[in-house]
């Protein structure tokens, strides 16, 4: 087992505990269930040290009497009362500075209430159901005011609304309370019964009017935060009827004599508690090949990324109908999507393309390091990164080129406001360059900066480092750099910087010979502001190197005609090298310097 690298405080709402308490099963039905927590934090326990929290109240006595040293918060509370409830953890653990896994306050209080989510989707263009909006019950004057022909007349989706069937329901609950069969609606007699009984049971919740999708009907399982959010799976929630292709399973007993069973379109609580059966079922699609399911993914992550969702969860989509041109709608987004071992959406469609209950859980975990600002990440590891200058530089000569100063600048912004970066063995003239443009650049988000004309081994005498708490990033070191070197282990990680060396002639070697403790950052050579940024990756922010993501030898393309490609490995920030701001223009400029005659 490996070392523990990450203490983590792990915060959940028990179902048992709620119902204990006297509250009714509709209340408790998003808590999770103790087999699910305790298999979290079975696979948590995989990657450090885990406190079992609870839930809000239990972390608010924890944060008043002491301030954790938390490395990071594994959160799934549900949270209880109002329609911002899923926010209340996330918004506590934000105000004390404090890393969680998956969506923020405001993201999570935007998603849970659907009328608002739809604002914002229609905004950006995203497919939803033509809707209007029923105010709460108890922000109503007179009820006798209040009528659902005069709601969907003032909708700006009036006129699609006036054909039936529509469809009522909260706009603020999950796990398909409040949605049954009876809520799907033929005439404006149903309908005010239905939005009467739901202001009834639901006073304080804006409630929805959509027109009926009566197309097929999907949930997408999506894993990442932003531009690196990919959809993992897709799964059909296939109903019976008029399906010839239900039952999937032809050993599944059905009984057609019940007509509520045949007459099943929509994906209920109830039938969600009972489990698996002949009525829907669940298929895994092949997201390769099947155009139905691609376009519901796009349009699943599309959503996902503009309502700012982060880490992992899913993505319901129905269609319009089911003729040849059906569009992908769609109707919930869960950025705190069920986790149930065997059960849950999420967690079977990562398994149906080989990630494992761990492997998830990890996934999740790590992604929060890429997903979050440097502001959140508070670590006990050095932030002290050490460049020394392997040129043969004459004493008055500036032996800065433009991209070397790009790339000093970028290694700034990479330490970030807690790292210090030195630059050892310059020329006087260098010295006095950067020295210079360094002061000028005192953007408080830059990390600490120092030029000197001394050595890194002098330095290390007049700072008081020994030599085996430097840490020299060798391409030739035999181990690779891993989270623990950054546990106290070194103090100064050391970078040798030949700006010249392309190819490279191992001017390592003259750093090597002094006897350091060598690490190397994998085959391929890099940038010395990317060594940097993949030694922060792994020292402070705890990710393997194994799951950085890289981009090696990109090609930048300038327009159709002009482009240049690069010798070097990159992290990767989606689909683009992260190169220094202001790289891009000064390769274009030089590509047409070479063409100057």
């Amino acid at each position: 087992m490996p070392t523990p690298v990450l203490k983590i405080a792990f915060t959940y709402d028990s179902r048992e505990e709620w119902l204990a308490l006297g509250y009714s099963a509709e209340q408790c039905a998003e808590f999770d269930f103790d087999e699910t927590i305790q298999r979290i934090a079975a696979s948590l326990r995989k990657l450090g040290t885990v406190e079992m929290i609870g839930g809000l109240k239990a972390l608010t006595k924890v944060l008043v009497k002491s301030k954790p040293d938390w490395d990071i918060v594994f959160n799934i509370c549900e949270g209880f009362g109002g329609v911002g409830r899923e926010a209340q953890v996330p918004a506590l653990l934000e105000a004390w500075g404090i890393p969680f896994t998956f969506s923020d306050s405001a993201t999570l209080g935007l998603c849970l209430d659907k009328a608002k989510t739809k604002m914002v989707l229609e905004h950006y263009g995203v497919p939803s159901a033509p809707y209007a909006c029923v105010p709460p019950r108890n922000a109503w004057s007179k009820a006798a005011e209040m009528s659902v022909e005069s709601v969907i007349q003032s909708s700006p989706h009036s006129q699609a609304l006036k054909t039936f069937p529509l469809f009522a329901k909260p706009s603020a609950e999950g796990s398909g309370v409040g949605i049954q069969q009876a809520n799907k609606v033929t005439d404006y007699e149903q309908l005010a019964k239905v939005v009467e009984d739901l202001s009834l049971r639901y006073p304080t919740q804006t409630i929805l009017i959509e027109r009926f999708l009566s197309g097929r009907e999907f949930t997408v399982g999506i894993l990442g935060t932003g531009s690196n959010a990919r959809a993992i799976g897709v799964r059909e929630i296939v109903f019976l009827k008029d399906n010839p292709n239900c039952p999937i399973d032809p050993a599944t007993i059905v009984d057609n004599q019940d007509p509520e069973l045949l007459e099943l379109e929509v994906y209920s609580n109830s039938v969600k508690r009972a489990g698996a059966g002949a009525n829907p079922q669940h298929v895994n699609m092949d997201l390769s090949s099947n155009p139905v399911a691609q376009r519901a993914a796009e349009v699943a992550v599309k959503a996902w990324k503009v309502l700012g969702c982060r880490d992992g969860g899913r993505v319901d989509i129905r269609y319009d109908s089911k003729d040849a041109n059906a569009v992908p709608n769609c109707i919930e987004v869960n950025p705190l999507a069920g986790l149930r071992p065997g059960y849950s959406d999420f967690p079977l469609l990562a398994e149906s393309i080989g990630i494992d209950y761990d492997q998830l859980i990890s996934t999740i975990v790590r992604n929060i390091y890429r997903s979050l600002s440097s502001v959140y990440i508070r670590s006990k590891t050095s932030n002290q990164y050490n460049a020394e200058h392997m040129e043969d530089d004459e004493e008055t000569t500036k032996a800065i080129p433009p991209w070397v100063e790009l790339e000093y600048a970028h290694m700034r912004m990479l330490a970030g406001p807690e790292g210090h970066v030195q630059f050892t063995s310059l020329s006087k003239s260098s010295c006095d360059f950067l020295s210079n443009a360094f002061s000028a650049a005192s953007d408080p988000s830059l990390s600490k900066v120092s030029a000197h004309r001394d050595g890194i081994m002098r330095l290390m005498e007049t700072q008081g480092i020994p030599l085996d708490k430097v840490c020299l990033l060798d391409p030739k070191a035999e181990s690779e750099l891993a989270p623990e070197d950054g546990d106290g282990r070194f103090e100064w990680f050391l970078f040798g910087v030949c700006p010249r060396d392309d190819p490279p002639r191992d001017r390592t070697s003259e750093l090597r010979v002094r006897g350091f403790p060598t690490r190397h950052l994998g085959p391929v050579q890099m940038t010395t502001d990317t060594a940097l940024g993949v030694t922060k990756l792994v020292v402070h922010d705890k990710i393997p190197l194994k799951e950085i993501p890289y981009i090696d030898h990109p090609t930048i393309r300038f327009n159709a005609k002009e482009s240049v490609e690069m010798p070097f490995r990159y992290i990767a920030d989606g689909d683009e090298p992260r190169l220094p701001p202001g790289m891009k223009q000064l390769l274009h400029e030089d590509l047409n310097k070479t063409f100057d005659f």
